[in-house]
């Protein structure tokens, strides 16, 4: 996992993250540090106004799984459009989202766009021990 979490530090590459919703947040405010600038959140539950203010920061999306197809195309769309400015998108879930591509209930094309890294949080959480960005560098624990 060490490999990863340097990806995400130099590289600031789009993540799912799938877990509970504590472990979720801890993961985020260990995280959050290391996100480019500026982080905005917002749930997917809110009512979405695409596309969102593009720039080089972080969008932290929680609740993806329940993004209607409609807000899920938008947002594709929207990433197509923000990649040239790289803004990182961290996508959030507290279940896998495996099961919603096979019915066809969650884009394909979204769903791999989000999962340059997959965190999953459901069977344990991220330990300090975890994270390591550079050699035996870490960040504050959760």
């Amino acid at each position: 996992m060490e490999q990863e979490w340097r990806v995400f530090r130099t590289m600031h590459p789009n993540v799912l993250m799938v877990g509970p919703d504590a472990a979720v947040a801890d993961a985020l405010r260990t995280l959050r540090c290391t996100c480019r600038q500026p982080v905005v959140t917002c749930w997917a539950t809110d009512p979405m106004e695409l596309p969102f203010p593009a720039s080089s920061g972080t969008l932290i999306l929680r609740d993806v799984e329940t993004l209607s197809l409609e807000s899920q195309r938008g947002l594709l769309a929207w990433l197509h459009e923000a990649a040239q400015l790289r803004t990182q998108v961290i996508a959030t879930t507290a279940q896998p989202l495996w099961p919603r591509l096979e019915t066809r209930a969650f884009l394909d094309a979204l769903y791999y766009r989000l999962n340059v890294i997959y965190i999953d949080l459901a069977q344990q959480g991220i330990r300090d021990t975890d994270i390591y960005f550079a050699e035996g560098d870490q960040i504050a624990s959760v």
